[in-house]
């Protein structure tokens, strides 16, 4: 794993539907980081991208307000463990639009084009549970 423990500063992707804002300096999550990174490899999402590529994974707070494959899945300011993968290889087949994965994700094919994408992946940092994951174009906001 690499990077900072916490998130500094804001980040946002898909036009700040997708947000991760500074957790307080007080808050202390009930799972490590390496727990998180676990459960999110238990999903097997992105199955070469986990087993192959070093992942940064930061605390932060998870807003998502956007619907992705099984509808819904808003969180505001959720306490979660960013797991973080850029530039690399997609393994989502191209479907028109960009991605999110929350519990019942598509079946993932790998990609034969080489387009190169950035991850993020949300683990609840109290639960262990994971939240949700998008995979974005490397030169997307």
């Amino acid at each position: 794993m690499a990077g900072a423990e916490k998130y500094e500063t804001k980040l946002e992707r898909r036009g700040g539907k997708v947000r991760i804002d500074p957790a307080p300096a007080s808050y202390a999550p009930r799972i490590s980081q390496a727990q998180a990174l676990a459960a999110f490899k238990t999903q097997a999402l992105f199955p070469e991208t986990a087993r192959t590529w070093v992942a940064d994974v930061q605390l932060g707070l998870f807003t998502d307000d956007e619907t992705n494959f099984t509808g819904p899945a808003v969180y505001f300011s959720r306490p979660a463990w960013v797991i973080r993968y850029d530039n690399v290889p997609s393994e989502l087949p191209r479907t028109g639009g960009t991605p999110s994965l929350a519990s019942s994700p598509p079946s993932a094919a790998p990609n034969p084009d080489g387009r190169h994408v950035n991850i993020l992946a949300f683990v609840d940092a109290d639960t262990g549970q994971y939240l949700s994951a998008i995979e974005d174009p490397v030169d997307s906001k």
